[in-house]
């Protein structure tokens, strides 16, 4: 999984389904590049934002080669290079800082030429940890943009167990299952368009808790909305949000 970031918004990219255990191949995520940018155009991509399984040789290469910008999670003992000394990417951000740092200069990974952020900081369990990125150009706020890619956990909850309940389907055919995908993305997308119309009517529902985050978020309450109105069949909110499935 990864994030497009496009024009203020970051879209979740689900890699194609795969008959097969673990993440996608190079190629794969290459494939399916290459068919979003078919329908999207790559003016429409700012960067691509993804974690540390998603990274490879080939991959850099072809974002690079493609002017496509990237923010990508690395492991800390891959080894990088400048000015002719390899090290392993963690011994650069020994430091316990509170706060990213952008290092200066180009680093040489598998045969790229990158960017390096990142910081060294004690995880939940109070164990040191390493969130480092490599980006296609220099960014300050390399890590926060990074941090984008929470939408795919949350949109994965969102689609099992706090929404859809998607991994209760008993569909196993690759193409039915490729259909239910996109059905549910639509699905998606519309009860966020409902959240966000629930938010400009109620918006103190989305009072920012202790945690920083929303109480609730577009999702849930899009949907809560939603299954209301079924519930009550009101005729007049439920035409107002069929009319949200329309560019008119």
């Amino acid at each position: 999984m990864v994030a497009v970031l496009g024009s203020g918004f970051a879209v979740p990219v689900l890699w194609s389904l795969l008959p097969k255990r673990g993440n996608s191949a190079q190629f794969e995520r290459r494939d399916i590049l290459e068919l979003l940018i078919k329908y999207l155009g790559v003016d429409q991509i700012r960067r691509v934002i993804g974690e540390g399984e998603f990274i490879g040789t080939h991959w850099l290469n072809w974002l690079i080669n493609n002017q496509i910008g990237f923010v990508l999670r690395i492991k800390g003992n891959m080894n990088v290079t400048q000015n002719g000394t390899t090290v392993r990417a963690e011994t650069l951000f020994n430091k316990n800082r509170k706060s990213p740092q952008r290092l200066v200069g180009k680093f040489i990974l598998l045969g790229s030429e990158v960017y390096l952020s990142g910081f060294r900081f004690r995880n939940d369990k109070g164990k040191s940890e390493y969130l480092i990125v490599a980006c296609s150009e220099p960014i300050d706020n390399a890590c926060e943009l990074y941090a984008q890619r929470w939408y795919i956990e949350n949109m994965f909850k969102d689609l099992k167990s706090n929404g859809f309940q998607l991994e209760q389907t008993h569909v196993t055919k690759i193409e039915r299952l490729e259909t239910l995908i996109g059905l549910l993305a639509i699905a998606y997308a519309w009860m966020i368009r409902i959240g966000h119309w629930v938010q400009s009517k109620q918006p103190k529902l989305f009072k920012i808790a202790k945690h920083k985050r929303a109480r609730i978020s577009f999702f849930k309450a899009g949907l809560r909305e939603f299954v209301r109105v079924i519930f009550t069949r009101s005729d007049r909110d439920l035409w107002r949000y069929i009319k949200f499935l329309s560019c008119t």
